[in-house]
C-alpha cells in the first residue's frame, strides 16, 4: 500500500508540475 502511494504522490507531482508549468 505504501508503495501505490510513493508511486501515486510521484506521479501526481509529474502532471501537476507539468500542467502547473
Amino acid at each position: 500500500a505504501e508503495s501505490i502511494k510513493k508511486i501515486t504522490k510521484a506521479l501526481y507531482k509529474n502532471t501537476f508540475g507539468r500542467t502547473l508549468t
